[in-house]
This record gives structure tokens, C-alpha cells and sequence, in this order.
């Protein structure tokens, strides 16, 4: 047992006698009107705004009377230190204070201020006293609200710890001209306590394992072994009958011999598994100490196998020369456990070009890496690179997937790149206006502008009648019939190759002529067809 709460003075029942006695004294009052002032011995205490007399220190205790607190020089101040009278032997303070002076039936406040000052004691059964003036005064209300018999207040504020203070607050009204009196004072219980503690040990066992686990995967097990009690629990045990087919180092049981553990003491154990089969599992340990306290704790595991999917597709089978194919890329983990470090490897061969590549991934000549992370169960990841060529072929694409503990899955797609065939037909004259009698020769020019060879080009031209015919020559042989002039086809064009023609003519009469050129290729499907105006003067 301990002594927990002692007050210095030896006889309790005379300092409550004297204390309230010390309250009484007309020194515990405030006056709030110096109009009419206290007897003499006692009016200065009660109205000057100096401090009380000055402390003394004498080995670290305050000594002397209670000094005046740091409030308006307006204020009338006035308190004690009881039962002694010197704040270094008394237990308790109370200090009264108000206004100096207010105007007739203005509501005002003045405070009572209770503190216990004994380093140790408590202080039981505190009551507050208030006896307000007997005339000229009208009371309004008290904070915190009193018992009130009369003029007298009554404040039962029960408990005070070492140092805790408490403040009243009453307002009021003077009704009349003249001073106002109204004294507080306290009473209070002092204790002695003496403590005797009651003390039990207890056990409390947690285990800690993860959700899931891949078949791969070590399995951290960890176990909190803690004494929630106030008493010490003797000669903790922790044993722990591992899950079929689970083992750790070699061995299907563990033991932790924990020894002594203190009231509100804890103990963390650690140790790490492997499981040889997959399914759903329960670990179940139990906590032991002498005195028969027992604690059992359980924690579920599912030990599982990823699986990966993948597909991969192409925009399209067959592209134009330098038009992008986007290849897409899905994998999927089709398993029953999350797949971790999933990684996507695409080889490419044929692509001249690869174009972009989505979620971050990096290339390395004709391959691309994506790190997908962990994909969770049923969860996908889609992404996609473009790629080109400029001449004819095909790209082959393979994607292979692999994640931690999972096997590998892979998937191709192909795009076959063929050119597209695109003549451009111009016609020039010169010279442009011409002297009837006089030539003019027009140049037919025949550009393969796409990707891939085109065939059967032919050249049929028309004159009207204002023009003669003259000669014929070019890429390919010239024949004229009538009014119109055809060359031989051309065999093939290739990508951007270019044939040429040329029509020499005679002016024969003034006019506005028209000179027409139908180009025909075995890939355009229609003609082209382009005219020249030529001015015939005289």
C-alpha cells in the first residue's frame, strides 16, 4: 500500500474550521463603490491596485500572503490563503473581485475564485458561500448556477486535485446609490488516501498470414502474443500445428518459448512457410502460461496457381504500302489468383517502321516490352503498337506473356502489304496563241504516282478541225485514224516512273481549238481524261 495524499497541517478538522472562519473575516469582501468607504484599518486592502505583499522564496516554497493577480487597476481585489494566512501552510485560496465603482441599476460581474494550492492533498465536499449586500443590490444570475436561500449563495463544488481552481461568476445590480458588501468564504473535506493494486495476467494471441498466396510464394507468418492484463504471465508458449503440406524449414509444427511477459507487454514472432499443395488452408496457433491462461488465434490462406490468356489481332489482313497496321494485344489472367509481374514481349519481323507504341512500352530494335505489373483475377491489360512498310511484304507479330509463377502464353498476327498503282495525267502546249499556218506541239506526260506498278497504259488523242495533223511521238508508237491519234499501250508503269508523249499540229484556221487526251490503264478501270485550248490567230 502507498500513501498517495497527504495535507502538511497534522489536524484536518481544525484547518476547515479555521478556513472558514478565515473566510468570514471582513477582509474575504469586496466593495465595488469607494464612495463610502471600509473602516480604516481595512479600506486600503480592499481598493488599491497594488500587489498583495510580496512573496518570499525560501527553498523553492512560496512564502507570504496571496498577491494580487494580474487583473484592471479598476477592480477591487481582495484574498486569502487559508486556514494560515501564508499561501507556503495553507491548502486553499479564495479570492473575491469586482469593479470599483458601476452606475445605479447597470448590470456588473464579480468573481469568486476557488484553488486548491496543496501539492498533494485532495480536497472533498468544496462549498462556496456568498452573502450578497442585505439592501440596494438586485441579483441577476450566477455561473455556474448557485443554490440561493435568501441573500445567501451556495456552491457545492465537491472535488479539488492538487492545484485545480474554479471560478464563480455573479451578476447583479446596485438599485440604489452607496456601497455594496458581499463577502465569500469556503469550506472543504480534506483527504488521506492510501492505493492498493489488484493485479491479473491474461493472454491474448493474434496471427497474421497473407490472404492469398501464389504456389511459388514463401508464406510470412506472424504472431502477436500480448498480456492485456496488470500482472505478469509466466513461462508463454506459442505453438503452431502447420496446414498439410505446409512446412517450415523442413518441419510441420513450430514453437516460440516467449518466457515472462509483463502486464500490458507484447511479443512479436515471425517465421516463414511453404506449401507444397494448392487449395484453401487454416493455421491455427495457440498461446499458453502457467496458471492455465490459454489464447488461440487463426488466420486463412488460399494458395492458388496463376493462368494467363492472351489474344493478339490486326487492324486488318492486308494493308497499303505505308499505311499503319495497329496490332492490339490483350492479356488476361484467367487463373484464381492475382498474377504478379506480368510482362509483354512483342517480336516483330517485316516492319520497316514501327509507328507507336501505347502504355509505356519500350522498344529495343523489333521487339517491345510492356511491364503490366499485377493483374488481379479475371482482370486484362490491352495495349497496342502500329507498325508500317514501304514496300511490299508482310509483318509477323508474336506476343508472349510470362508472370511469377505462371506459364507462358503466346499469340501471332499477320498483315500482307501490297502498293496501289496512281497515274497522273498532264498536258502542256506550246507555242500558246500559234499563227495559222504555223505548229504547235502539245506534251502528254504520264506519272505512276503510288506504290505499285500499273499496266496497259494507253494514250488516245483527238483534234478538231481547226488543227492538222503533223507527227507523233513518245514511249510508244503513234498511229492516226481520221481525226483521232492513238499510241500503243505501254506495257507497265512503274512506281513513280514516268512516259511521255508529244502531238506536233498545224494551225489551219482561226479558232479557239480543244486538244483531248484519254488516258486507259489496266488499274484505273476508267479513263482520265484531260483537254488543252489553243488560240488560232490570223
Amino acid at each position: 500500500m502507498r500513501l498517495t495524499h497527504a495535507v502538511r497541517s497534522g489536524d484536518f478538522r481544525r484547518l476547515a474550521l479555521l478556513a472558514t472562519a478565515a473566510a468570514l473575516l471582513p477582509g474575504a469582501c469586496k466593495s465595488p463603490d469607494q464612495r463610502a468607504p471600509e473602516p480604516a484599518e481595512r479600506a486600503p486592502a480592499a481598493r488599491t491596485a497594488e500587489p498583495a505583499q510580496s512573496a518570499a522564496r525560501d527553498g523553492g516554497h512560496r512564502h507570504g500572503s496571496l498577491a494580487r493577480p494580474d487583473i484592471s487597476a479598476d477592480w477591487n481585489w481582495n484574498g486569502q490563503a487559508l486556514p494560515t494566512g501564508d499561501v507556503a501552510t495553507s491548502v486553499v485560496t479564495i479570492e473575491n473581485m469586482g469593479p470599483a465603482s458601476v452606475n445605479a441599476n447597470a448590470e456588473y460581474d464579480y468573481k469568486i475564485r476557488v484553488k486548491n494550492i496543496a501539492p498533494t492533498a485532495h480536497l472533498a465536499d468544496v462549498v462556496v458561500t456568498d452573502h450578497l449586500p442585505a439592501s440596494g443590490y438586485a441579483f441577476a444570475s450566477a455561473t455556474p448556477p448557485a443554490e440561493r436561500s435568501g441573500e445567501i449563495l451556495t456552491w457545492k463544488l465537491g472535488h479539488l486535485a492538487p492545484g485545480e481552481a474554479r471560478e464563480i461568476v455573479i451578476r447583479g445590480r446596485g438599485t440604489t446609490t452607496g456601497s455594496l458588501r458581499e463577502c465569500a468564504s469556503v469550506a472543504w473535506t480534506p483527504l488521506v488516501c492510501v492505493t492498493t493494486d489488484v493485479v491479473s495476467a491474461a493472454l491474448e494471441l493474434q496471427k497474421f498470414a497473407p490472404a492469398e498466396v501464389v504456389h511459388c510464394d514463401e508464406i510470412p507468418l506472424r504472431f502477436v502474443v500480448r498480456n492485456p492484463g496488470t500482472g505478469e504471465a509466466r513461462n508463454v508458449k506459442v505453438t503452431d500445428q502447420l496446414p498439410d503440406g505446409w512446412t517450415v524449414n523442413g518441419s510441420a509444427a513450430l514453437a516460440f518459448d516467449v518466457g515472462t511477459l509483463k502486464g500490458g507487454e507484447t511479443r512479436e514472432l515471425k517465421a516463414v512457410a511453404r506449401a507444397s499443395k494448392v487449395g484453401e488452408f487454416v493455421n491455427r496457433a495457440t498461446a499458453s502460461a502457467d496458471g492455465g491462461l490459454k489464447a488461440d488465434a487463426s488466420a486463412p490462406t488460399t494458395v492458388s496457381k496463376p493462368k494467363l490468356a492472351i489474344t493478339k489481332t490486326a487492324s486488318s489482313d492486308m494493308e497499303i504500302l505505308t499505311r499503319e497496321t495497329v496490332f492490339t494485344i490483350t492479356v488476361k489472367n484467367a487463373g484464381d489468383c492475382p498474377a504478379k509481374e506480368v510482362v509483354l514481349t512483342d517480336a516483330m519481323t517485316g516492319a520497316e517502321r514501327i509507328l507507336s507504341v501505347s502504355d509505356g512500352g519500350t522498344i529495343s530494335g523489333s521487339a517491345i516490352t510492356w511491364k503490366l505489373g499485377n493483374l488481379a483475377v479475371g482482370a486484362s491489360r490491352t495495349v497496342t503498337v502500329a507498325a508500317t512498310r514501304s514496300t511490299a511484304g508482310s509483318i509477323d507479330d508474336t506476343a508472349t506473356a510470362t508472370a511469377y509463377c505462371a506459364d507462358p502464353v503466346s499469340a501471332s498476327a499477320s498483315t500482307l502489304y501490297r502498293g496501289v498503282p496512281a497515274v497522273l495525267l498532264e498536258l502542256v502546249d506550246s507555242p500558246d496563241p500559234v499563227l495559222v499556218g504555223s505548229t504547235t506541239t502539245y506534251t502528254i506526260t504520264v506519272t505512276n504516282q503510288g506504290t505499285a506498278p500499273d499496266s496497259d497504259i494507253a494514250i488516245t488523242c483527238y483534234l478538231e478541225d481547226a488543227v492538222e495533223f503533223v507527227s507523233g511521238a513518245g514511249s510508244t508508237p503513234t498511229t492516226k485514224t481520221g481525226a483521232t491519234v492513238t499510241f500503243a499501250p505501254l506495257a507497265t508503269l512503274a512506281p513513280k516512273a514516268v512516259a511521255r508523249w508529244t502531238v506536233t499540229v498545224r494551225g489551219a484556221k482561226a479558232a479557239d481549238s480543244r486538244f483531248k487526251v484519254e488516258l486507259n490503264t489496266k488499274e484505273t478501270g476508267r479513263p482520265v481524261v484531260q483537254s488543252e485550248a489553243t488560240r488560232i490567230y490570223e
